[in-house]
């Protein structure tokens, strides 16, 4: 309501009121959008940032919004939402909010705008209504960068196949598609990788290698149908989902088909390549696994058995394959026996590796450290993190010796506590089931307060995509601990548009570039400007920044160029056993020397 506040005891029913036209007058120069309507949504009124053709404004004043698609050559069904929300606004009398989407046919252009709808009245008591505000914002641009973003979230930028993170989503859809369907229609996936790739990077260069990749993914869509996907998912690796093969027989002929299709000469800038071939692993859903776990799993069995053959061919997984099945159950049985016995401190060791922060006066300082868990078997060996981490979250083992580490991370803050003044903070990677334990937040203070340690010292890792699980108890332990005092981060970022979208609305005070990003830095501006995008936002939202995986120097200043001040990664230093990493604390130059060697 707009009027002069200059009420007087005779006339305190008939205010001075200013004038319709005043107030037009008077926002013609904010830099927004604007027009104004009557109640029966005829033109009173537009500035010059609503129509900017001087003709088209005269024409609009005193016509409807049907005028306005003529005149300005806007798609009819671009105002529905604008005709409903005006209703809406007419019938509360209450400010709305909303995105109108205009789509210029001509122009095969659209455009997209924030929009606000404002009543104004002309007394005190709102019920007498002069007309309704139209205020807008061009938010065109900003559409455009996040779609952009998403594009390069869910595809390589390489060769426009999607990749690794559109090919979990794509999986999630096809195994619901085939339980919908009762099962009735598997689908298989063929896991390839290319044999000798790395000879072709390492004496021709990483350019030539490139091309070779672009050439691989068109020779491989030769060999698919317009119902199968593809994807790339590494550096020389690729998926591929057949929805619609009928019989092992049809898969087959393509994994022929694709198999003589990549082993055939190349000739790539005057290069002849004729060393390059492909090995598959091959599984079908249900069959070889009711998971996405456990069918890839099979899969990269499968392909190891297939280069075990001697290469350039393919194996259907098989229960048969012993070596690989018989040392993954040689790893559950193990990991079993010692949860059973409790003999955690014979097998498991904790390693840090440091996370390092770039101060404003350039020096460089360690600000935290990753607690990593390595397991020595003494029948089997080092154990990969990759393989007995899956397996501890398959049989559901993770939660109890999640617990040893959590205890035994705590336990070492305390002997650097005794030997450096400012420790830095130590950072613990959890999984959902452990989120989903009841009351774990009681067992985790519980152990701080034991060693007596401040929460700010400790910081909870979680992945992007398990920080989003809905369930309950997740919720409740994240909360609790926050609220507590802890740090939490987001390890593994980069999965994907959804998770730029909601960043806002995660309560995490750090966020971790995936390593793959930063592996891919060197490749391509587009890489880079992704991860600029991710430095960019969680700057904005006040989140710290760390770069996982930087182990050249070149990538270093580059995200020191975009912004980034906090570093993880074999460039500064692979992770320590507590008393190496208690020596790397107090090697004061070694940062030092490490900068001005390079």
């Amino acid at each position: 309501m707009f009027h002069r506040n200059n009420h007087t005891e005779d006339k305190k029913d008939t205010p001075d009121y200013i004038s319709i036209k005043k107030v037009l007058d008077l926002i013609q120069d904010i830099p927004l959008e604007i027009a104004f309507f009557d109640p029966s949504g005829r033109y009173k009124f537009v500035n010059e940032r609503y129509i900017a053709d001087p003709i088209i404004r005269r024409k609009i004043i005193g016509r409807k919004e049907k005028s306005y698609i003529e005149l300005m050559e806007i798609s009819s069904d671009s105002l529905k939402k604008r005709e409903e929300m005006f209703q809406q606004a007419l019938r509360e009398k209450k400010v709305l909010h909303f995105t109108e989407k205009l789509y210029i046919p001509k122009q095969k252009k659209t455009l997209f705008y924030k929009r606000t709808l404002k009543p104004l009245f002309l007394n005190e008591k709102d019920d007498l209504l002069a007309g309704i505000f139209l205020f807008g914002t061009d938010i065109s641009s900003t559409i455009r960068g996040q779609k952009e973003v998403k594009y390069m979230a869910y595809h390589d930028l390489l060769t426009g196949l999607k990749n690794r993170y559109a090919f979990n989503e794509y999986l999630d859809l096809f195994i619901s598609d085939t339980e919908a369907a009762d099962k009735s229609s598997p689908f298989y996936i063929l896991y390839c990788d290319l044999d000798n790739f790395r000879v072709i990077n390492e004496s021709l260069g990483h350019e030539i290698g490139d091309k070779v990749l672009k050439e691989i993914s068109s020779r491989i869509k030769l060999c698919l149908t317009n119902m199968d996907h593809v994807f790339r998912i590494g550096g020389n690796e690729f998926a591929i989902a057949l929805r619609n093969c009928a019989n092992t027989d049809e898969v087959q002929a393509i994994a022929e088909k694709i198999i003589y299709y990549l082993s055939s000469s190349y000739n790539i800038d005057g290069n002849h390549l004729s060393y390059l071939t492909c090995s598959i692993g091959i599984v079908s859903y249900p069959l070889d696994g009711e998971d996405k776990q456990k069918l890839m799993k099979n899969a990269n069995i499968a392909l190891y058995n297939a280069k075990r053959k001697g290469e350039n061919t393919f194996q259907y997984f098989s229960q048969k394959m012993t070596d690989s099945a018989h040392r993954i159950l040689t790893i559950k049985e193990n990991m079993h026996a010692l949860v059973d016995n409790k003999t955690y401190d014979d097998h498991f060791e904790v390693h840090y590796q440091p996370i390092i922060e770039k101060a404003s006066d350039g020096t460089y300082r360690i600000a935290g450290a990753e607690a990593l868990l390595r397991w020595y078997d003494p029948k089997i060996g080092a154990i990969d993190p990759g393989q007995f981490i899956p397996i501890a979250e398959e049989t559901n083992l993770i939660p109890v010796i999640g617990e040893w580490v959590y205890r035994k991370v705590f336990s070492d803050f305390n002997s650097l506590v005794s030997n450096c003044k400012n420790p830095p903070y130590l950072s613990i990677n959890f999984s959902t089931k452990q989120f989903r334990v009841k009351n774990l937040y009681k067992k985790i203070i519980k152990e701080l307060e034991r060693f007596n340690i401040e929460p700010r010292h400790i910081q909870l890792e979680i992945t992007e995509t398990n920080i989003l699980d809905e369930h309950y108890q997740v919720k409740e332990n994240i909360e609790a601990l926050i609220q507590h005092g802890f740090r939490l981060a987001i390890d593994d970022f980069g999965v994907g548009y959804a998770s730029l979208a909601y960043l806002h609305k995660i309560p995490a005070h750090a966020v971790k570039i995936d390593k793959s990003f930063i592996k891919l830095l060197g490749t391509s501006e587009k890489y880079q400007k992704l991860v600029k995008s991710i430095i960019m936002m969680g700057e904005n939202l006040g989140k710290d920044i760390i770069a996982e995986g930087v182990e050249r120097t070149e990538d270093l200043y580059l995200l020191d160029s975009f912004g980034c001040t906090k570093f993880q990664g074999y460039l500064f230093s692979q992770p320590l056993n507590l008393q190496d990493f208690k020596a790397y604390l107090h090697e004061e130059n070694l940062l030092t020397t490490l900068i001005y060697s390079v």
